[in-house]
């Protein structure tokens, strides 16, 4: 891919650096969101134009600056971004701190909530009767469970569609 290309154009620090990220996270995350870690930090190396290591407070915020002001790059996709940078930044040079200075005035992209709160939510006597209303017994159970001792939102609830469910 293009991002593979560009990958080898960076310096070989780099390029170590990037992969000692990858090898350590690898096991702890699926591999699509190795994936998404690796073309994050790739990009943001091309956009540097320098080795992270030697890349100073002020370059690294004007380079997510540039991320951030992006108007084709998604709130969500900057979100992730701003995620990725600041762990791997964290694993290279983060010495035992909260977080590296050089990261620190990186600021994080505002997402805009999406939750829809319908405007009628079930009641304890609405769910009891959706209970008496099932056929069969794993029915019964599910609706109690989750709306009872599961711990979700009813909000949660209502948007559950059946291919969220494992077997």
């Amino acid at each position: 891919t293009s991002i593979d290309k560009i990958f080898l154009t960076l310096s070989k620090r780099n390029q170590e650096l990037i992969n000692r990220f990858i090898e350590y996270k690898r096991g702890s995350v699926c591999d699509s969101r190795l994936l998404k870690l690796f073309y994050s930090l790739v990009k943001f190396a091309d956009l540097l134009e320098i080795d992270f290591d030697k890349a100073t407070r002020d370059e690294i915020t004007m380079g997510w600056n540039r991320i951030y002001a992006s108007t084709e790059i998604s709130d969500k996709s900057k979100q992730d971004e701003y995620v990725h940078i600041r762990q791997a930044f964290k694993y290279w040079f983060g010495n035992d701190e909260e977080m590296p200075r050089v990261v620190r005035s990186m600021r994080p992209p505002k997402i805009r909530g999406r939750l829809r709160i319908p405007s009628k939510m079930p009641t304890e006597q609405f769910i009891y009767n959706a209970i008496k209303l099932c056929r069969n017994f794993w029915d019964k159970f599910f609706i109690s469970y989750y709306a009872f001792d599961g711990g979700a939102r009813p909000v949660e609830l209502r948007s559950l569609k059946w291919k969220d469910l494992e077997k």
